[in-house]
């Protein structure tokens, strides 16, 4: 716990966290900015009691990382941030009703959005044949793979198109992300060893992913809590490199799309060009004001979504407002980024299409 109140007191009181943070900017209270969140912490790791509003602030922090890169200080504002959730479960303290339900859902069905194991492989395309012997193995992940289908459907289509050999499971299972975020790091980590086993049991030796939880989980969570992991890519590289190397084409479309840079892919893998250099192939490429390092939050990830519904509704709102009249659709490549910003379009009956990258590029491949 040294290395983490030593990273505390690093701040100096400058505030300037507070005018980045989604969550702040929305409920104004004091309570959510990044600065008020580390001394909470520091309650925390000192095993001091907390409040009930001190336990939400820890967790409704979407851990967007926008307060870790304007603060002057560089403190590792995210990582305190999932320790002090770490520390919450093992001390016991007990989780919001949607936070124990997405919890309990893993848990029992191995998968975050309560999905039938048996109805997993259903988003192949009708008499989809992939290479049962590729060590290359596409993991489809929650969203896409049990809920948002046509992800994982387009995805599976521009893989065989490029010409990769690979394969899928119909074991697949929940990469543990969402327990990390949870704060429950041992129930991760035994599905970080079952997948593991998973993979060596099928022959698997590289994973391509549509999630960015699941890039972040494989990359960095394993590692971590394990020592060990996979080798990952995310589709935007694998369709980016195949880009350059003539793989595919696209037919250029004169709508104007819009790119949403997903916090994990974009500040905290620096993954900035590829989806760009893709989309101005397929279509005529506006920015948001705030892009790249500085893009908004959609508000729904580290399980905010799961536990403070209308917040991260809220939060992503305002993003899709930010689009509306710049451009016909907005694309982003993160699952949970299309399903909250695609959610508080309708519900507020906004004017803009909202996809997943592989799902438009789908319509424009060549």
């Amino acid at each position: 716990m040294q290395e983490l109140i030593e990273e505390i007191d690093k701040c100096i009181d400058c505030h300037t966290c507070t005018l980045s943070c989604p969550i702040y900017a929305y409920t104004q209270k004091e309570i959510d900015a990044p600065y008020y969140r580390l001394q909470i912490a520091r309650k925390i790791f000192n095993r001091e009691k907390i409040s009930s509003d001190e336990f939400q602030s820890i967790y409704n922090c979407p851990k967007c990382e926008k307060c870790q890169v304007t603060c002057p200080s560089e403190i590792k504002i995210v990582k305190v941030i999932g320790k002090a959730r770490e520390e919450l479960f093992n001390q016991g303290y007990e989780l919001l009703a949607g936070h124990q339900g997405l919890r309990d859902g893993i848990l029992q069905r191995k998968n975050s959005v309560k999905g039938d194991p048996e109805r997993l492989l259903e988003y192949l395309p009708e008499n989809f044949e992939f290479d049962e012997t590729a060590s290359t193995l596409y993991y489809a992940g929650c969203l896409p793979g049990y809920f948002m289908k046509e992800i994982a459907n387009s995805s599976v289509q521009i893989l065989k198109k490029i010409g990769i050999p690979f394969k899928v499971i119909k074991d697949e299972i929940c990469c543990g992300s969402p327990l990390v975020d949870l704060g429950d790091v041992a129930s991760a980590k035994k599905f970080f060893e079952e997948n593991l086993e998973i993979f060596k049991a099928h022959g698997v030796k590289e994973l391509i992913v549509s999630c960015s939880g699941c890039y972040r989980c494989f990359t960095k969570f394993y590692p971590e809590v394990l020592g060990k992991s996979i080798k990952v890519r995310h589709i935007v590289d694998v369709i980016a490199d195949a880009l350059k190397a003539g793989k595919i084409q696209f037919k250029k479309l004169s709508e104007k799309v819009i790119y949403h840079d997903p916090c994990h892919l974009s500040r905290e893998f620096g993954k900035y060009d590829a989806p760009r250099e893709i989309l101005k192939k397929a279509a005529e490429l506006v920015e948001f004001l705030n892009n790249r390092q500085a893009a908004d939050c959609c508000g729904a990830d580290s399980a905010v979504r799961a536990g403070f519904k209308e917040l991260s509704v809220q939060v992503a709102l305002k993003r899709v407002d930010q689009a509306v009249g710049r451009a016909d659709s907005l694309v982003t490549s993160c699952p949970f980024c299309t399903f909250n910003l695609n959610y508080a379009r309708r519900k507020n009956n906004r004017n803009i299409e909202i996809q997943y990258l592989t799902t438009f590029l789908l319509k424009v491949l060549e």
